[in-house]
C-alpha cells in the first residue's frame, strides 16, 4: 500500500498508472490470501473448522457487505446507460474497484490483524508524503507532477483543477492525510508503545500539509475526530484532565459558532461560507460549488431512485455542471459533473438507495460493534482513522488511491484480538 501511494506520475496521467497498480496489489493480496489459506489448510496448521466459526460469528457484517457489492452488480445491470461499468466511466470506480473493496473487507474481517510495524511503515509513508508536498508547496516540481515549467500555485490558471503529492487531486489527498493523521495520533496516545514518539515527526508534517492545503472537509474532520474523542481518551487512562479537557472542547466549539455567526471574515472563505449558512443564506457556489452539485444530483437522481445508474456513470447524466471564477486570469472555468462530492450522496445516486441502505449499514454496524467492544482502546487505533475518512467523505468522494485504507481499517473494527 505504501508503495502504492508513493509512486507519482504526471497529474494528467495519475489514473491511468494508479489503476492497474492498484489492481496488482490489491488483486495479488485477494489472490496471495486465498492460495496461503489453501497452503494451510493442506499442511494442517489452518482447520476449516476454525475458518467456518469465524466466518459465523461475522455473518452479519459479511452479509451486508456482500449485499453492498450485489446491488452495485444489478444497479449496472438494470443501467439506462451502455458503458463499461465494470471499469467505469470517468473515475475507474466500476464493479471491479467495487469487488477488490468488499475483498479486502471481507479477508480483514476474517484474517486481518494490525502489527506495531504496520503503522511505522505508514509512518514513514506519511512522512515522505508529506516531505514531498512540502516541497511541492514551496514551488518546486521534483516527481513531474505538474507540466513542465509549473508548479503547485498554477491550479485553476496554468493548468485544471489542484494537485499536490503522489495522489494528486486535494481533496483525495486531504482523505489520506485525514486517515494517516488520526492513525498515528491514536497509536501515540494509547499504543502503550515509549517508541512512538518518534511517530510525531510524520503527524506535525501532515498536519502542516494539510493546514498549508487549506482543504476544509480534512481539517474539519480532524478537528471533530479530536473534539469527539479527545475526552474519552483521557477519561480512559484515568487522568483527571478529562473533564476539563470535554469542557474546553464544548467551549472551543461554543464560542467558534458564535464568532462564525457574528465576524463575517472580509466575505470570503469557507468560514464566510459558513456564517452566510449560520445566517440562512445559502447560494449553490458553497463549498467549491458543492451546494449547487448535491441540488442537481438529489434533484436528477428522482428517476432512477432504488437501483441508480450503476456505479461511476454521472457524466452520462449531463448535468449542467458549474463554473468557477478565477481571479488571476478574469473568468470563468466551467466543470462538468462526474461525481456528487459527498461519497454517500454518491453511492445512493450512482449505485441506487438499495445498494445504499447496504452500505450505511456495514458502516453503523461497524460503530456499533466498536462501542460494545470490550476493548475500545486498542481498537481506537483503527476507529478514529475511520471516523476521520467518514467526515471528510460529506464533502469527498471514494477513489481507489484512498478507499483501500478505509475499508482495511474498518474491517479491523472487528477484530477481537487483543493486539
Amino acid at each position: 500500500m505504501s508503495i502504492f501511494v508513493l509512486i507519482c506520475s504526471p497529474y494528467e496521467r495519475i489514473m491511468e498508472i494508479k489503476y492497474p497498480l492498484f489492481l496488482f496489489v490489491f488483486g495479488g493480496l485477494i489472490i496471495t490470501t486465498i492460495l496461503s489459506v489453501v497452503e494451510l489448510l493442506i499442511l494442517k496448521q489452518l482447520h476449516f473448522k476454525e475458518i467456518i466459526v469465524t466466518i459465523k460469528s461475522k455473518l452479519h457484517i459479511i452479509f451486508l457487505a456482500i449485499g453492498y457489492l450485489v446491488f452495485t452488480i444489478v444497479s449496472a445491470i438494470y443501467s439506462p446507460f451502455h458503458y463499461d461499468s465494470i471499469i467505469g466511466f470517468s473515475r475507474y470506480d466500476g464493479i471491479l474497484t467495487q469487488f477488490v473493496y468488499v475483498s479486502i473487507f471481507v479477508i480483514t474481517i476474517i484474517f486481518g490483524r494490525i502489527k506495531k510495524w504496520h503503522v511505522y511503515i505508514l509512518g514513514l509513508t506519511m512522512f515522505l508524503f508529506s516531505f514531498l508536498c512540502i516541497f511541492q508547496l514551496l514551488g518546486y516540481n521534483p516527481l513531474g507532477l505538474y507540466p513542465s515549467g509549473y508548479n503547485y500555485y498554477g491550479a485553476f490558471v496554468d493548468y485544471a483543477g489542484e494537485y499536490i503529492g503522489t495522489i494528486g487531486n486535494s481533496d483525495i489527498v486531504s482523505g489520506f492525510l485525514s486517515i494517516g493523521i488520526m492513525l498515528l495520533f491514536a497509536y501515540i496516545i494509547v499504543g502503550n508503545d515509549k517508541k512512538s514518539v518518534i511517530l510525531t515527526i510524520p503527524l506535525l508534517l501532515s498536519v502542516v500539509v494539510l493546514l498549508t492545503m487549506k482543504v476544509a472537509a480534512g481539517i474539519l474532520a480532524i478537528i471533530v475526530s479530536l473534539l469527539l474523542f479527545c475526552p474519552y481518551i483521557f477519561y480512559k487512562k484515568k487522568n483527571k484532565t478529562w473533564l476539563l479537557v470535554l469542557i474546553f472542547g464544548i467551549i472551543i466549539f461554543v464560542f467558534g459558532i458564535i464568532l462564525i455567526y457574528f465576524y463575517d471574515f472580509n466575505k470570503s472563505g469557507t468560514l464566510f461560507e459558513f456564517h452566510e449558512i449560520l445566517h440562512g443564506r445559502i447560494e449553490g457556489s458553497f463549498g467549491s460549488s458543492r451546494i449547487k452539485i448535491w441540488t442537481e444530483v438529489l434533484e436528477s437522481m428522482k428517476d432512477h431512485f432504488w437501483l441508480g445508474t450503476g456505479p461511476d456513470s454521472m457524466l452520462l447524466w449531463n448535468l449542467e455542471g458549474f463554473s468557477k471564477y478565477v481571479d488571476d486570469i478574469e473568468i470563468n472555468i466551467y466543470h462538468g459533473i462526474d461525481v456528487a462530492h459527498n461519497e454517500y450522496l454518491n453511492v445512493m445516486a450512482q449505485q441506487g438507495v438499495l445498494t445504499f441502505l447496504f452500505y450505511i449499514s456495514v458502516i453503523i454496524v461497524a460503530i456499533l460493534h466498536f462501542f460494545k467492544s470490550k476493548n475500545k482502546d486498542k481498537k481506537l487505533i483503527v476507529f478514529l482513522p475511520v471516523t476521520a475518512y467518514l467526515l471528510q467523505a460529506f464533502f469527498s468522494f471514494s477513489t481507489c488511491m484512498v478507499a483501500p485504507l478505509f475499508w482495511i481499517f474498518l474491517g479491523l473494527i472487528f477484530n477481537e484480538s487483543e493486539h
